[in-house]
């Protein structure tokens, strides 16, 4: 239901507002590790429920979404934490949740499927460049984005040309750190003064927090 300025109450369906999306934490407990069933209980975990849909989700979970952390949900997270460069324990604890929880950009979610092209054949588009990091050669990185950029146009018949001011991009393209983010996450977890924590080396910290 939904009220406006004038005291009036509608059903929301009535109106042009959006249904809600409601998101939250994952996992009711951050800090609790899940551990293996060697029964399915008589009740689905919650915890366990939101692990294998967010597993599933990834791709990296083919079992049945139905709240027991059995064998299949154990090998699911050994292999996650394998790749993710964790101890192979397959507890799901804090430090794999936080893990399991970054970004990724080898995900095409549910709520994207119905994406469709913004540009068509023949369109010409205009994008720039934010400033790069340091560490990076400014002339290099436009090379290469403009090489990217050759690519889709040679595939997709729209061209693309830099432009040196904000204002006149149809998009841009910039860098974030997501490192400070990851950290609070990590803070949040109570995981900063661990001992998997503090026994990281730089560029294991680096892929933890910046991935």
């Amino acid at each position: 239901m939904t009220i406006d300025n004038n005291g009036v109450i509608a059903p929301l369906s009535e109106t042009k507002i959006p249904e809600p999306i409601i998101r939250g934490p994952i996992f009711d407990d951050e800090k609790c590790d899940i551990k293996v069933q060697e029964a399915a209980p008589l009740k689905p975990d919650g915890d366990v429920l939101r692990l294998q849909k967010l597993m599933k989700e990834l791709g990296i979970y083919d079992g049945e979404v139905d709240g027991w952390y059995g064998p299949k949900t154990m090998a699911a997270i050994k292999n996650f934490q394998k790749k993710s460069g964790l101890k192979e324990t397959g507890v799901c604890d804090a430090l794999t949740k936080v893990k399991i929880r970054a970004p990724r950009f080898d995900v095409k979610h549910a709520e994207h499927n119905d994406d469709k092209a913004t540009y068509k054949p023949g369109d010409k588009v205009k994008y720039w460049v934010g400033e790069s990091p340091g560490y990076l050669n400014r002339s290099k990185v436009l090379h290469e984005i403009q090489q990217a950029f050759d690519t889709w146009q040679a595939a997709c018949k729209v061209t693309f040309h830099r432009v040196e001011h904000q204002k006149e991009a149809t998009f841009q393209i910039g860098w974030y750190d997501k490192a400070y983010n990851r950290r609070l996450e990590l803070e949040k977890a109570g995981l900063t003064n661990s001992k998997e924590y503090l026994s990281l080396k730089d560029d294991e910290l680096m892929d933890l927090v910046g991935n």
